[in-house]
């Protein structure tokens, strides 16, 4: 067993993903809505952790990336960053609407004639451009506003690079950066323990479906 637990550690993350999610449909058909409800917690608690480390890894990680980087590179890395999140959001929700027009959720729901519910505005493209900035960086962390998130790391990454190659402010940010360095080696650190809840996680997850 100890052999087996050792080559599932080692193993890429897409791996562990995948056979969590096979084992999952296996032992669902198998054990059925008992075993569900006793893994419950387990998937309750992946879903925590993977929204605990959320901020810190992309906080850190972006800082630490972009003064790794060259003067130059800093906006090209920063434009990327923002097209990536902009793109695989945009891929998700082509896939959810996909899906949504394939499988028809909710069909045969009845509702009650009085239930009301209320359609929030849609945006429109200056209000999402300036949604970008945070008016409230703590409130962009609580609320998990992503690309809030993204715009803090990425300026005060920049501001960082631009104290350390500062003939007067260099020694502060190279103090600095090494803080910044040493907190991200510590949130991965922490995020390679978490994945040893991944294979009980993703099996949790693969159940309730």
């Amino acid at each position: 067993m100890t052999r087996i637990w050792k080559v599932y550690s080692q193993a890429s993350l897409i791996l562990r993903i995948t056979i969590a999610l096979v084992l999952g449909v296996v032992v669902g058909l198998a054990g059925g809505e008992p075993v569900a409800v006793w893994l419950a917690p387990l998937g309750d608690l992946l879903l925590r952790l993977l929204t605990f480390l959320i901020v810190p890894i992309v906080l850190f990680t972006l800082m630490v990336g972009v003064n790794q980087s060259r003067e130059g590179s800093a906006g090209r890395i920063g434009g990327k960053v923002f097209g990536y999140y902009l793109a695989s959001s945009a891929l998700a929700i082509m896939v959810g609407l996909t899906i949504a027009t394939l499988f028809n959720p909710g069909s045969g729901m009845r509702l009650e004639e009085e239930a009301s519910f209320s359609v929030p505005d849609n945006p429109g493209v200056v209000d999402a451009l300036l949604n970008i900035v945070p008016d409230n960086i703590i409130g962009a962390f609580v609320e998990l506003n992503m690309l809030g998130i993204i715009f803090t790391a990425l300026v005060f990454g920049i501001a960082l690079l631009k104290m350390r190659q500062s003939q007067h402010q260099q020694a502060m940010g190279e103090r600095l950066f090494g803080v910044i360095e040493a907190l991200n080696a510590v949130t991965l650190k922490v995020m390679s323990g978490c994945c040893t809840m991944y294979l009980l996680g993703y099996l949790r997850l693969s159940l309730k479906r």
